[in-house]
């Protein structure tokens, strides 16, 4: 009787479902008070433009307005202690044509700044994705086998053992290792550049599996 030690692996891509950005209002300066009130108004503005676009505004929340202080350096070996005040707003789209006109808005907006965007998918999508990867895994084990088996002459192989990746006894993995990864395979770019067309989610599962035949 021999024994066949095998992997199984599968990958499998949908376009991403749901985009979060984060929009910060943020005024740098010397007087506190004073940067504190523009910040105040301009995130005002913002919350009145979502509002007005009524059951179509992305889900959202806001944090608390901040201020705090930093040393600039203008050079020669001078620093500067300066003020600045922000508030930051994270928005969750799922009208990606709406996000890249509002994130266009903003853009040009002297005291808005756009980071922090990411792409997902839907919990449902993404576990219906996942079992399907899942079953694609172990018939990738099950066809290695089956033509080790037929190189061998030995017959159909029968499986003994399957483990999800990471959590083979003797395999040096730790238990906690990803049974499914996730990858967003596009998205955006450096700080402040974001290509808003929707990106390829990737959901892969390996595991390994052993036969006897």
């Amino acid at each position: 009787m021999t024994t066949f030690v095998v992997h199984g692996q599968a990958t499998l891509s949908h376009p991403a479902q749901i985009a979060t950005l984060t929009v910060t209002v943020v005024a740098r300066g010397d007087d506190r008070a004073e940067l504190a009130s523009l910040v105040s108004e301009d995130h005002a503005l913002l919350l009145a433009q979502l509002d007005a676009l009524g059951d179509a505004a992305p889900e959202r929340s806001s944090g608390g307005l901040v201020t705090d202080t930093y040393y600039d350096y203008p050079g020669d070996g001078q620093s500067i202690l300066r003020s600045r005040a922000r508030v930051s707003t994270v928005l969750v789209f799922t009208d990606f044509a709406l996000l890249g006109r509002l994130a266009g808005d903003w853009a040009s907006e002297p005291l808005f700044e756009l980071d922090g965007l990411s792409w997902t998918l839907s919990d449902e999508t993404s576990h219906a994705l996942i079992r399907r990867a899942r079953v694609d895994a172990v018939n990738d084990a099950v066809g290695r086998a089956a033509e080790y088996a037929a190189a061998l002459g030995a017959g159909s192989p029968t499986l003994e053992r399957l483990y999800e990746d990471g959590l083979r006894p003797s395999g040096g993995g730790g238990g906690g290792f990803a049974k499914a990864m996730m990858m967003d395979v596009g998205g955006a770019g450096g700080s402040g550049a974001f290509d808003l067309a929707p990106p390829a989610i990737e959901v892969s599962v390996e595991i390994s599996a052993d036969f006897v035949a």
